[in-house]
């Protein structure tokens, strides 16, 4: 069995163009099909965040089927952790959280783990590049603008 993951550890990434449907579990109603594709805000390996336009409360458990561009659909078990609206109330947002990973009753498969741990270092890598390519930025212009502000007092002391 695969330990639970400590989501405190985990990255949020948002993946372009991914999408996510969901369905709640049923005891009896399987042959419900899943929600239209809704936008993906951000996923890491402890959850995903996501649009939606129906209101399930907190604890519900669901089938969370995640759309991500050149990737197989990955379906995982998730109990909502949250939902709330969005800022211009036109949508609403949910959090969910995975269940755990292993081959245990409403557990989830591994081998889908293993394609999450792909997408964080794939997505998180690419994120981890801007926000150190925005600090390179900021560093230089703080330099430019503290030569020049020394080159204005060398000009003025001549």
């Amino acid at each position: 069995m695969v330990q639970n993951i400590d989501k405190r550890k985990c990255y949020r990434f948002e993946v372009p163009g991914g999408k996510v449907k969901y369905k709640k579990v049923k005891v009896f109603d399987f042959h419900k099909g899943f929600s239209i594709a809704c936008r993906l805000i951000n996923l890491s390996k402890g959850g995903v965040n996501f649009t939606c336009e129906e209101i399930i409360r907190k604890g519900k458990k669901l089938i969370v089927k995640l759309l991500i561009p050149d990737y197989e659909p990955l379906e995982l078990l998730a109990k909502v952790s949250r939902q709330s609206s969005s800022r211009d109330d036109y949508y609403l947002t949910m959090r969910v959280v995975f269940m755990p990973f292993g081959t245990g009753t409403y557990m989830n498969p591994k081998e889908v783990l293993d394609v999450l741990r792909r997408l964080d270092a794939q997505y998180v890598k690419d994120k981890v590049k801007k926000i150190v390519k925005h600090i390179f930025t900021i560093n230089i212009l703080q330099y430019w603008i503290e030569s020049k502000k020394l080159n204005e007092r060398w000009l003025f002391l001549r």
